[in-house]
């Protein structure tokens, strides 16, 4: 009766129960057999489970433990022998996958690595003995949980470890040669956790995503799923950036979606289905004897199904959502699928130097070779030299973005094209990132392109400005650009040299003359940023800002988050500034590395004033004269000798204090999933089977950035928060 009147609610066709079942036969890849707080839990009740299964047409189960230190630690993790133990449990091997772990900490939340000095060859040969067991892959619950009871790894100077921490490089490129699929809970699965009234977080959500990107980054074959939603509900709009940038990324959707994002859908959540079709995987988070209300595998799938089943997307989607693509990742089919195409990576270079593209990266489920076959799609033209090679390469004449397309094939089926873009910039001067900082005067920029009626003009009227003035999006007519804004936003570029990559907060001053102008876009490399995107509010009078603004229709509120980039190598770089809404006035740009995950790792604060001098330039031949900072296999992609920023990994004062309490049953009871989440009135009624369509439709088509501004007449006050707090990110801008 639940799922009936909450199918009736959402104004769904409602299936009965008994008609319910998946289109496709499912792959449930999110399931916790026997509960999530202690090994080895109670013994599963594989009679229950495989009658859901049947009735329910689920064709296999994906099975892993959970918890607040199940995988994080040694205590509760499925590792070396206890691979053959859970696996000699199942019934059947082929209905019931495993995901293993490897430990990370010890009792204390405190690095293994520290106290273990072959931590790094310990843990690849650990993954590696877990799938020569028999285990699927590997279930990486890093930084993740809430404030009841987070999985998190501490180095002893207090600092998170980080998951791109090139302790754990060793094992990241063990589990990519052998192609094994890492599901990972990364951060609280619920934006609302970072709502603006549980702000005051030990780590930024930003910064944690950062370090998942940069893994992926580092192994294009490492198959990789991003639980619920990526682990970040409420983003939508930076998950569809992550699956368009990096092939190997997959979001399991199923999770929550009977009581979030995917409750109703609207053009907006069918546009995301259907484009991102290839990448979307299908899981419960089935909690088996750990929530008391949760009696049973069936009722937890029809609490979801009566929904999804009525998603408006066509069959040949279901069958990838539900089966296609986990089958894909686990390998679990008897014939061949389609390869994955990989072009790398946005990029920027100099017109007049050669440049050399890399599909290096795709992959093969099979194993089979591939034939690569380029394309340019965007730009002026080039000659590009084998262009059915892994490597081509081109030499740009004119400063332009030059998009190409790759496809691979593996001699029975080619792959989808994915692109990749490189932005090539003139010869000259560049600003120089030193001690990992970059202050630029707004006025001295190397490119600035007009677009419509729109253009950056240096204006002197206002005073107070630093430098030699200001740049005004003009004119002020009360026009904005949202949604996809890099082919039609006025435009202006900075190079940038770095030596210190890793995650850079970017601190904008400028002023906004009234709410209709008082935000802008920020970008690197050509490419737009969502983590930068509507950095705002400015006031009327000088000021510095870092931080985005979004407001969640759902949740009824505003959600600001911080603004950054992630220079993922070291070198030259572009910074990108669009228009998002004109009269915007652009005084002073900062880029401030931000070497730890942890709050107590303040901010660079440029004071209340016009901020520090504007960094030295130099021209890339002197650069060059002076050799460039390269990464080798085992560097820091942080910068420094430990990912966090810290002393290293065994630098700092041993201490426990600030450090979250390991013991108990934090969560018993909490509804769901092994994830916390900000539990309003509507998640409760919508999990039990009463979902409230509040999420706005989308009738146009368009992404709801794109649609036409109608910015309410005053700003909820939770959006004028102090510059700099943060408190999460939404997926739906006031009107915009």
């Amino acid at each position: 009766m639940r799922n009936l009147l909450a199918v009736l609610l959402l104004g769904l066709a409602p299936p009965s129960l008994a008609q319910v079942s998946a289109r496709s036969p499912a792959i449930d890849v999110h399931v916790h057999l026997g509960g999530v707080w202690n090994y080895p839990g109670v013994p599963p009740s594989f009679s229950e489970i495989t009658t859901s299964m049947a009735q329910r047409n689920v064709q296999a189960v994906v099975d892993f433990k959970a918890g607040a230190l199940a995988d994080g630690g040694t205590a509760m993790g499925i590792y070396g022998s206890r691979v053959d133990t859970r696996l000699s449990q199942y019934p059947d091997r082929t209905k019931f996958k495993l995901l293993a772990n490897v430990p990370t900490s010890n009792e204390w939340q405190k690095f293994l690595g520290e106290s273990m000095p072959g931590y790094p060859q310990w843990a690849a040969s650990l993954a590696e003995d877990a799938i020569s067991r028999g285990a699927s892959g590997i279930k990486f619950r890093y930084n993740g949980g809430g404030p009841e009871g987070p999985a998190l790894t501490f180095a002893s100077n207090g600092d998170l470890k980080a998951i791109d921490a090139p302790e754990f490089d060793l094992m990241w490129k063990k589990l990519e040669e052998l192609r094994a699929p890492v599901l990972m809970h990364l951060g609280p699965a619920y934006l609302a956790d970072y709502s603006p009234t549980n702000w005051a977080k030990d780590w930024w959500f930003e910064l944690l995503m950062h370090q998942r990107e940069r893994v992926l980054r580092r192994y294009p074959k490492l198959p990789h799923i991003g639980a619920h939603l990526g682990s970040g509900i409420g983003a939508l709009d930076y998950q569809a950036e992550m699956l368009s940038r990096f092939p190997n990324y997959f979001c399991e959707l199923g999770a929550h979606v009977s009581n979030d994002i995917f409750g109703t859908v609207d053009s907006i959540e069918k546009a995301f289905l259907e484009r991102h079709q290839d990448q979307l995987v299908f899981g419960t988070d089935y909690m088996e004897a750990t929530m008391g209300w949760l009696t049973s595998y069936l009722q937890r799938l029809d609490m979801m199904l009566p929904f999804i089943e009525a998603w408006p997307i066509s069959n040949s989607v279901f069958q990838k959502f539900y089966n296609g693509n986990a089958s894909r990742i686990f390998r679990m089919g008897t014939s061949n699928t389609a390869p994955q195409a990989h072009p790398g990576f946005a990029r920027t270079a100099v017109v007049g130097q050669p440049v050399v593209l890399s599909g290096t990266g795709s992959l093969d489920y099979e194993g089979s070779a591939l034939s690569y076959q380029w394309s340019q799609v965007e730009g002026p033209p080039v000659a590009l030299s084998n262009a059915s090679s892994g490597a081509p390469s081109f030499v740009p004449v004119l400063e332009a973005v030059h998009t190409f397309e790759l496809t691979v094939s593996d001699g029975a089926l080619t792959s989808a094209a994915r692109q990749v873009a490189v932005n090539a910039v003139a010869d000259g001067e560049v600003f120089v990132e030193a001690d990992g900082k970059v202050v630029i005067e707004a006025e001295h920029a190397s490119r600035n392109t007009p677009r419509g009626t729109h253009q950056w003009k240096l204006e002197t009227a206002a005073a107070g400005y630093s430098g030699d003035g200001y740049l005004e999006a003009s004119p002020d007519n009360g026009f904005s650009v949202a949604g996809s804004f890099r082919a039609v936003s006025p435009q202006l570029e900075y190079k940038v040299f770095f030596t210190s990559p890793g995650s850079y907060v970017v601190l904008l001053r400028g002023s906004g003359p009234n709410l209709g102008g008082d935000s802008v876009h920020l970008g690197l490399d050509g490419e737009e940023v969502r983590f930068a995107d509507q950095i705002g509010p400015l006031t009327s009078s000088w000021s510095w800002i870092r931080q985005t603004q979004d407001y969640d229709a759902q949740l009824q509120q505003a959600r600001v988050g911080l603004a950054v980039v992630n220079v993922a190598e070291p070198g030259l770089h572009t910074i990108q500034v669009w228009m998002h809404e004109d009269g915007f006035r652009l005084d002073k740009l900062v880029l401030a590395r931000h070497a730890a995950v942890l709050k107590s790792f303040p901010i660079f604060d440029p004071g209340t004033g016009a901020g520090p001098p504007e960094s030295v330039r130099k021209s890339l031949g002197d650069l060059a004269d002076a050799g460039t900072p390269l990464l080798d296999g085992g560097a820091d992609l942080d910068g420094g000798g430990d990912m966090d920023g810290g002393a290293g990994s065994d630098g700092g004062t041993e201490g426990d204090g600030g450090f979250p309490d390991a013991g108990g049953d934090p969560k018993a009871g909490r509804p769901g999933c092994g994830c916390t989440s900000a539990w309003s009135l509507v998640g409760w009624l919508a999990l039990i089977g009463i979902a409230l369509p509040l999420r706005r439709t989308g009738d146009d088509g368009r992404p709801r950035s794109d649609r036409p501004r109608n910015r309410p007449s005053a700003r909820p006050a939770c959006n004028r928060r102090p510059n700099g707090v943060v408190a999460g990110r939404g997926t739906v801008r006031p009107g915009a």
